[in-house]
C-alpha cells in the first residue's frame, strides 16, 4: 500500500472539502495515474496534513509520497522529484484598493504574508531577489489563514501561487479583493518522495508519462484552474478528447479503442475512415516521430477545428499511437477571453492611479478656490495662491497632453518615413535649448503604415528621450524587409539601468522628477495599436538603441 500525503489546505491542488472529502488537482491526478497504469500495483491511501509536517513525514518514512511540491534546491536534500508536471507562477498580491503598492520596489520594507516552508522561505538565505530580505515576512499556518489575514488589514502583501490566490478571492466574495504586483518566480510542479526511493520515483515517471499523453493532465489543469492557470505561455485550453489506436508493423490503423472514456461526443473526430487521419498516423509510426492533423469537425450545427497530435508508442508488446485531439476553435475563443481579462485589469489599475496623481493638484485647486472669497484683499493669501494653483492647473494640463496619444484613433495610412523623422526633429530642436546632433540614415523612398498624428507623437517622444539622456548624438537609421521597415534610434547617452530596463514600458514608472511614466508606456501601446513592434537593448558601447518594426516598405 502506497501512502501519498498532501497539503491540508491548498485550493484549488488540493484541501479537504466541506464534507471532509479530499478533493483538488492533486488528487485527481493520483487516481488518474493509479486508473490507467499500474504505478501503485498495491493501491494507494491519502491523506492531507498541515503543510509543515508532510516533508517531516517523507524523511521519517510515515509517508512514500508527497503528491504535489514545487521543486527547490533546500528540498532536494530529502527528496527526489518526478518529471515536472507544469510551472507555478507564485506571485504576490496586495488589496485592489491598496494605492501605495505597484511594483517590485514599492515593496520595500513592507510586510509580506507566506506559508510557513513555502520556498520563499529557504530562498532567503540563497543568491536570489531574497537574499538581502528586501522584504519583511510574516509566517501564516496556511493560505487560508493568510487571505484572511490580509483581508483584516494585517500585513501589506501576500505571496502565493496563482490559482490559490483566484481561489480565495472567488470564495471570500466581497470580503477581499485582491490584484497582483509582481511575478515573484516560478517553480517546477512534481511529485516527491524520499530521495532513495528511485524505484518508486521511475513507476511514477512512466505513470505521469502516460497520462500525460492521453491527455488526462491538461483535462485536469482545465477542470480545477480553469482561465486561472497561467503558464508563460498564453492560457490553454482543455484537450478535449483522447484515444488509442492499435497499428500493425506497416502502419496501418486496426483498431480505435476509448478504455479511458474521454471520446464523448467528439469519437467523429477519429473516424478509421478518415484516409488523412490513417496517413498521418501511419507517417508518425514510419517516422517514429510525432505528427499532426488538422481536422473539422461539423456537430449541432456549428464546425470545431481540431488539432490532433500523434503520438507513436507501444504498450503490452504492441504497437499503438495516442491521439490527443485539442479544440483549436475553443483555444481561440479562450485567448482572446483571456486577453480582454487582462485589458480590462490593466484599465481599472491605470484609472487608479491617473486618479492619484490629479487628486492632489484637484484639492488643491478646490482648498484655495474655497478661501477665495474671503481672502482675496489679503496680499499674502493671494500671493501663495498665485504660487501654487497655477502650478496644479499645469500637473493636470501635462498629464493631459501625456494622455492624448492613447487615445488616437487606429486608422493607418502611408507615412513618408524621411519627412515623418524630419518634421519630428524639427520640433524637438526647436524646443529644446541644448542642441543634440541628429544623423539620419533614410531612404527618401521609404514609408510606414501608421496613424500619421500618432506616428508624429511617437517620434517626438522617442526623441525627446534620447536629448533627455544627455547625448550628443542621435542616429535615426532604417531598412526593409519583406513588407517590413525596421526603424533604429540610437543615442550616445548615459543608457538605462538594469531595473530602468526591467520596467521600461509599465505605466506610470519613471526615475525622472515631475515625470509621469506614461511616455514609454503610451509608445508602447501605440506601437501595437498600429501592427508594430518594438525593442530597445543598451548599445555595444554606450548609450540606448530603440529599434521599432512596422508594416512599409519604398
Amino acid at each position: 500500500m502506497i501512502r501519498v500525503c498532501g497539503d491540508n489546505m491548498y485550493p484549488p491542488f488540493e484541501y479537504y472539502d466541506s464534507e471532509g472529502n479530499a478533493v483538488g488537482f492533486n488528487i485527481d491526478l493520483i487516481k488518474a495515474i493509479d486508473r490507467n497504469t499500474d504505478t501503485f500495483g498495491g493501491g494507494y491511501e491519502i491523506e492531507l496534513l498541515p503543510w509543515q509536517n508532510i516533508e517531516e513525514a517523507i524523511v521519517n518514512e510515515k509517508k512514500d509520497v508527497i503528491e504535489g511540491i514545487s521543486i527547490t534546491k533546500q528540498r532536494e536534500k530529502n527528496l527526489v522529484f518526478s518529471n515536472s508536471i507544469f510551472e507555478v507562477s507564485h506571485n504576490i498580491y496586495v488589496l485592489s484598493e491598496n494605492r501605495e503598492i505597484y511594483t517590485y520596489r514599492d515593496l520595500k520594507d513592507k510586510v509580506i504574508l507566506a506559508q510557513n516552508n513555502d520556498p520563499i522561505c529557504g530562498l532567503r538565505a540563497e543568491d536570489t531577489l531574497i537574499k538581502d530580505t528586501f522584504f519583511k515576512l510574516k509566517l501564516v499556518k496556511d493560505l487560508e489563514e493568510g487571505f484572511e489575514t490580509l483581508a483584516r488589514g494585517v500585513g501589506d502583501a501576500i505571496l502565493s501561487p496563482e490559482p490559490t490566490a483566484e481561489y480565495f478571492q472567488e470564495k471570500m466574495g466581497d470580503r477581499i479583493s485582491v490584484r497582483p504586483v509582481t511575478r515573484l518566480y516560478w517553480t517546477d510542479y512534481a511529485i516527491g518522495v524520499k530521495k532513495d526511493n528511485i524505484e518508486l520515483i521511475e513507476k511514477i515517471n512512466n505513470g505521469l508519462d502516460i497520462v500525460s499523453k492521453i491527455g488526462e493532465i491538461e483535462r485536469l489543469k482545465t477542470k480545477w484552474f480553469g482561465d486561472r492557470y497561467n503558464p508563460k505561455e498564453p492560457a490553454k485550453s482543455e484537450i478535449n478528447t483522447a484515444c488509442i489506436v492499435e497499428i500493425d508493423s506497416e502502419g496501418n490503423v486496426l483498431a480505435c479503442s476509448d478504455g479511458d472514456n474521454l471520446l464523448g461526443e467528439c469519437e467523429n473526430i477519429f473516424s478509421l475512415n478518415n484516409e488523412g487521419m490513417t496517413n498521418c498516423i501511419r507517417s508518425a509510426f514510419l517516422s517514429s516521430k510525432p505528427n499532426s492533423y488538422i481536422y473539422n469537425v461539423h456537430n449541432d450545427g456549428f464546425i470545431r477545428e481540431y488539432c490532433c497530435d500523434i503520438f507513436p508508442c507501444s504498450r503490452d508488446g504492441k504497437e499503438i499511437a495516442v491521439i490527443v485531439a485539442r479544440n483549436l476553435t475553443e483555444e481561440k475563443r479562450q485567448s482572446f477571453y483571456w486577453l480582454n481579462r487582462k485589458k480590462v485589469r490593466f484599465i481599472e489599475d491605470f484609472v487608479g492611479r491617473v486618479f492619484d496623481i490629479i487628486n492632489a493638484p484637484f484639492t488643491t485647486i478646490k482648498a484655495f478656490v474655497d478661501l477665495l472669497p474671503e481672502n482675496m484683499d489679503k496680499e499674502e493669501f493671494m500671493n501663495e495662491f498665485l504660487k501654487y494653483v497655477p502650478d496644479a492647473i499645469e500637473k493636470i494640463g501635462d498629464l493631459g497632453k501625456v494622455m492624448i496619444p492613447l487615445s488616437e484613433s487606429n486608422e493607418r495610412e502611408k507615412n513618408e518615413l524621411l519627412r515623418s523623422v524630419n518634421l519630428a526633429v524639427s520640433e524637438i530642436e526647436n524646443d529644446e535649448i541644448r542642441r543634440v546632433e541628429f544623423i539620419t540614415e533614410i531612404d527618401e523612398d521609404m514609408y510606414v503604415l501608421f496613424n500619421k498624428k500618432c506616428f508624429h507623437n511617437v517620434l517626438t517622444e522617442l526623441f525627446r528621450n534620447c536629448v533627455e539622456s544627455n547625448c550628443s548624438t542621435v542616429t535615426i537609421s532604417a531598412k526593409t524587409s519583406e513588407n517590413k521597415v525596421r526603424l533604429s534610434v540610437r543615442d550616445d547617452g548615459c543608457g538605462i539601468n538594469a531595473e530602468g530596463m526591467d520596467h521600461l514600458f509599465e505605466p506610470f514608472y519613471s526615475t525622472k522628477a515631475k515625470h509621469y511614466g506614461l511616455g514609454l508606456s503610451g509608445i508602447f501601446m501605440t506601437v501595437q495599436r498600429n501592427m508594430g513592434e518594438i525593442h530597445v537593448r543598451q548599445d555595444v558601447d554606450s548609450g540606448t538603441c530603440i529599434e521599432m518594426i512596422l508594416e512599409g516598405g519604398i
